[in-house]
This record gives structure tokens, sequence and C-alpha cells, in this order.
């Protein structure tokens, strides 16, 4: 059997996608944290600690959870659960703070889509698409 039959195979394109839709931004967050700062001040009046605060707890589980999302497989159970934990949680305070209130459909039907993949993603075990597979012996 070719392992792109497999929904190892499978989970692991979605591991991927969900990872890079967290590292990337949260990345950008930590290189350029002045947008996010104001962004987080002006919608829940945060200021001081409490911003700082609020700013490292998103950029880090962004960080790091789009990359212990990535590496599923190969990490402890539980933190990559906590990690899809953490990630669900940013994207609904997202969608419940930001999204809903714009009243932008298609930002509304991404986050919606997001929830339920990363909810998927919680619901299964990490699996590793190479295990028993012969590289190169899918045939598209």
């Amino acid at each position: 059997m070719c392992c792109c039959d497999k929904p190892a195979f499978a989970q692991c394109l979605t591991r991927l996608a969900v990872g890079a839709l967290f590292l990337i931004p949260g990345i950008g967050k930590f290189m350029d944290p002045a947008m996010f700062q104001g962004m987080l001040g002006t919608l829940f009046g945060w200021t001081g600690l409490m911003l700082t605060i609020g700013f490292w707890v998103v950029v880090v589980f962004e960080i790091l959870g789009g990359l212990f999302v990535i590496v599923g497989p190969f990490i402890p159970k539980v933190l990559y659960k906590v990690s899809l934990l953490g990630l669900f949680i940013i994207t609904l305070v997202a969608f419940l703070s930001v999204t809903i209130p714009s009243g932008d459909m298609m930002g509304i039907l991404f986050h919606v889509l997001g929830l339920a993949v990363i909810l998927s993603l919680m619901m299964t075990k990490p699996m590793c698409p190479l295990k028993g597979c012969k590289i190169g012996s899918c045939k598209m």
C-alpha cells in the first residue's frame, strides 16, 4: 500500500498547514510587536504589565504551539495536546473579539474552519506518515 493512501499522510498535511498558520504570524508578531500590542490595548484596554503578559502568552503559544503541532508525533503527547488547546483558545478569542464584531463573513468562515480542524487534531493522536512507508513509492 502506498503511503499516500494512509490517513497519517493526510493528518501530516493538516498538521503542517495548521502549524504554519500559527507559526508564521507568531514570528511576525515577535518581530514587530508594536502593531499587535496596539491591537490588544485597543480591544481589551490592556496597558503595562497586562499588555506585556498577554502579548507574550499569545506569541509563545503561536510560535511554540505551531512548531509542536508540526512535529506532533515526535514530542510527548501531553505537549502536543496542550499546544492544540492553546491554539484553540487563541483562535476562539480572536473569533469572538475581532472576527464576529467585524461582520467579515470570510473571516468568520475561516475561523470556524480553523476551530473545527484544531478540534479534529485534538481528538486524534499525532501520526507519522513515514512509519512503514517506502519513500518514493507513491504514484500520483
